[in-house]
C-alpha cells in the first residue's frame, strides 16, 4: 500500500487469507438474508477498516462488495450516499445492510483523465456533487449538525494544527449560512476518480464530511499532475457548474480568495493566478 501524505493515515497490513474468507462468508450471507441475490468474488482490496470485493448479480453484472470495520467511516460513507443519492457522478447503490456496514456498488472500469478536456469535466462533476450535497443539507436544515461537528473537533487533526486553519474554522461554525455550503469529499486522490467513458464517478466516500471547507476538495484536485496548469479556469467551471445546482452564498471572487488562503496553507505550491 502507498503511504497517504495526511499523517492521520496509517499504512496497515493487509488481512490474513482465513480472516478475508470468513469476511466474504459472513458479507455473503448477510446480503443473502436481505433478499438480495449475489455471487462473490475476489478480494480487492482488505485491511483492518475495510473490505472490497468483486461480485456480479444473476445477470453477470459488475458490483462492488464494500465492507466497513469501523462505524465511523461506513456512517460518512453512507450520508454521502444519501444526500447524493441519484447523482450521475457516484457509484449506483443496488444494496445496503447498515446493521452488518455493507454496500453493494456498480462497478466502474476506470481510464485515465489527465488530459486537459477529461481534467475539465471533473472539475465540473465535483462541483455538481458538492451543489447537490448542499442543496440536500440546506432542504434537510441539517446547517446546524455541520456547525456541531466543527465545534466538536471533527476535522482532521493536521488541519486543526495550523492557527490560521482554526481561526477559519471558527469562523465556519460561527456562520450557519456558510457551514451549510461546506462539504468535502475529503481524499481524492487518482484512485478514487474515476473516468468511465460513461462521465465521471468519485467513489470511497468513506471521509465525507459535512461542514469541512470545499475548498480542499479543490485544493486536492489542483495537485493533481495535469498539462493544464490554468487553476483559476478549472475553478471556474468547477464554480459555475456547482451554482448550476445549489447557488452559492459567495461570488466566485470571494470563494476564489478563500481557495487561495487555504492553499497558501496547505498546498503553496499550487498557482491559482
Amino acid at each position: 500500500m502507498t503511504l497517504n501524505s495526511r499523517p492521520e493515515n496509517v499504512v496497515v497490513a493487509r488481512l490474513c487469507d482465513d480472516t478475508i474468507e470468513a469476511i466474504r462468508a459472513a458479507t455473503t450471507a448477510q446480503v443473502a438474508k436481505g433478499g438480495f441475490s449475489l455471487h462473490m468474488g475476489e478480494a480487492l482490496r482488505a485491511t483492518e477498516k475495510s473490505q472490497v470485493f468483486s461480485a456480479q448479480d444473476d445477470k453477470a453484472k459488475p458490483l462492488i462488495v464494500k465492507r466497513h470495520s469501523q462505524r465511523r467511516g461506513f456512517a460518512s460513507e453512507l450520508l454521502a450516499y444519501r444526500l447524493l443519492e441519484g447523482s450521475i457522478h457516484i457509484p449506483r447503490v443496488h444494496y445496503i445492510d447498515e446493521s452488518a456496514q455493507v454496500m453493494v456498488l456498480s462497478k466502474y472500469d476506470p481510464c485515465a483523465f489527465n488530459d486537459s478536456g477529461s481534467r475539465y469535466r471533473v472539475f465540473q462533476a465535483l462541483g455538481r456533487v458538492h451543489g447537490r450535497a448542499s442543496a440536500r443539507v440546506r432542504e434537510s436544515r441539517l446547517s446546524h449538525l455541520a456547525c456541531r461537528e466543527i465545534t466538536l473537533g471533527e476535522a482532521h487533526r493536521w488541519w486543526r494544527s495550523t492557527p490560521e486553519l482554526a481561526q477559519y474554522y471558527q469562523h465556519l461554525a460561527q456562520s450557519a449560512r456558510l457551514a451549510s455550503e461546506h462539504v468535502a469529499l475529503g481524499d481524492l486522490g487518482p484512485g478514487h476518480i474515476l473516468d468511465s467513458g460513461q462521465g465521471i464517478r468519485f467513489c470511497d466516500l468513506e471521509t465525507f464530511a459535512m461542514g469541512q471547507p470545499s475548498e480542499l476538495d479543490l485544493i486536492a484536485l489542483l495537485q493533481l499532475p495535469s498539462r493544464n496548469d490554468d487553476a483559476e479556469q478549472m475553478t471556474k467551471a468547477y464554480f459555475d457548474a456547482r451554482q448550476e445546482v445549489c447557488a452559492p452564498s459567495r461570488s466566485f471572487q470571494e470563494f476564489l480568495a478563500s481557495l487561495e488562503r487555504l492553499s497558501y496553507l496547505i498546498a503553496p505550491q499550487v498557482n491559482l493566478k
